[in-house]
């Protein structure tokens, strides 16, 4: 019968207890998630912007509501600022990632070639997204 040795399993306690609790790592990083999609919708001026957050469920939620109760034109760009936050972080982070952010129609039901979504496309233009796709690509942090 194996047994391990006691040194073995004091040098596996002290690996467990420097690798920490990943429930509070978890939490952190979907912190900072949230925190990023908020600062989003901010940039973006998405219309009446409050309590954006990510529940634990990675859920995205602003107006105290999920994403998938808002108009086809606030979901897309909620989608946006959630799918971007998600990268961003990643990124800054050193977290693993493809290394690219596939994104699909963003202009879809904000007016341009989709169906026009009137409050989101009067309060946000797509060209607030493409400003912030340019400076991600410029900026230092994101190689």
């Amino acid at each position: 019968m194996f047994r391990p040795s006691t040194s073995g399993i004091a040098r596996l306690k002290e690996e467990l207890a420097q690798l920490g609790d990943a429930t509070d790592d978890r939490d952190r990083i979907i912190a900072q998630v949230g925190s990023r999609y908020g600062d989003l919708l901010r940039e973006w001026r998405y219309p009446k912007v409050s309590r954006p957050f990510i529940r634990p469920d990675l859920t995205p939620f602003v107006r105290g509501e999920p994403y998938q109760e808002a108009s086809s034109g606030a979901r897309t760009l909620l989608t946006l600022a959630w799918q971007l936050a998600v990268f961003e972080i990643a990124v800054e982070t050193g977290a693993a990632h493809p290394g690219f952010l596939m994104i699909d129609s963003p202009q879809k039901n904000l007016g341009h070639g989709g169906t026009l979504d009137a409050v989101i496309a009067d309060a946000v233009t797509i060209d607030d997204f493409y400003h912030h796709l340019s400076a991600m690509r410029i900026s230092p942090r994101m190689g």
